[in-house]
């Protein structure tokens, strides 16, 4: 509808395949034991997510399983990718701010260099992952902006740091924000400044039923064979589906959809981004063969 604009995540696909997926089980209807219910959702990616609701509004009222899919380019096309557990993280975000005292850069002794503790923060918050997760864990601390300053001889009096947090239960996720607060807290009064910090939590971890799990491994098998059903590592990335699933027991998986040698190689969101489309198909197919499987 806008040239040259686009989503790049696959949602089309989504919607493709849910609208595929309908109107073979309505030409089943007549032996289906059971009602099965198609959501389309809007507003995944964005806080605080579509699917809270899509919950309040009666979506999983009588439901009693759920399976959802995401395309997925890192895998190629004719495989999928399942975990019997944690498959995606909790996406949250936090914002520090920083003052200090200002003043020319001829005179740092009399200021309180927002900047340079804006930077000690940075680089210390970089080592909590390092040194107070257990390396067996998965966690993710990173920072996207650090701002302070905008003349080359005034030490600012300010600064910001606004970066993401990733977990994968409520220990962990509170660990992090613990010690991202005693990092800050600590470094601020060694310099005498002060802060303030601002945590944004996301959705939750999503978090896979392995017996549905199970369900969608053994559709996958008789679709596309045993070997291109991939138990694949959980990945850092976040997806507001965790919330059916602590409504619900269910299970979440990737189609994959890369294909190199006809250059479908970009991820997603990015301006290139492509699927090969004989992935809608197989998704379809996997999709339709789980459900039924649930209704029996």
């Amino acid at each position: 509808q806008n040239p040259n604009v686009c989503h790049a995540c696959g949602h089309d696909g989504h919607a493709a395949m849910l609208i595929g997926i309908a109107k073979v089980l309505v030409e089943l209807q007549s032996e289906l034991i059971g009602t099965v219910r198609f959501l389309f959702q809007p507003s995944e990616e964005r806080f605080p997510g579509g699917a809270m609701a899509m919950i309040a509004d009666g979506a999983l009222i009588s439901v009693d399983s759920i399976i959802g899919t995401h395309l997925w380019q890192p895998l190629r096309v004719g495989t999928i990718g399942i975990t019997y557990g944690p498959m995606m993280a909790s996406p949250d975000e936090f914002t520090i701010k920083i003052k200090g005292k200002g003043g020319h850069a001829a005179m740092p002794h009399q200021t309180v260099d927002a900047l340079l503790v804006g930077a000690q923060i940075a680089v210390a918050l970089n080592t909590i992952v390092s040194r107070n997760v257990d390396p067996m864990e998965q966690a993710i601390i990173s920072l996207g902006v650090f701002k302070a300053g905008d003349t080359f001889n005034i030490i600012p009096d300010t600064a910001l740091l606004n970066g993401t947090v990733r977990s994968f239960n409520e220990k962990m996720r509170n660990t992090l924000f613990d010690r991202i607060e005693q990092v800050t807290k600590g470094l601020c009064q060694a310099a005498g400044a002060t802060y303030t910090l601002e945590k944004y939590l996301g959705f939750s971890p999503v978090i896979n039923n392995p017996d549905i799990t199970a369900i969608l491994a053994q559709a996958g098998a008789e679709t596309l064979g045993k070997e291109n059903v991939l138990t694949i590592h959980p990945v850092m990335g976040g997806e507001d589906y965790s919330h059916y699933l602590e409504k619900v027991p269910g299970a979440f998986m990737f189609v994959g959809v890369g294909n190199e040698e006809a250059g479908i190689i970009h991820p997603q969101h990015h301006p290139k981004y492509d699927i090969d489309e004989r992935a809608l198909a197989y998704g379809m197919e996997i999709m339709t063969r789980a459900a039924l499987s649930l209704l029996k």
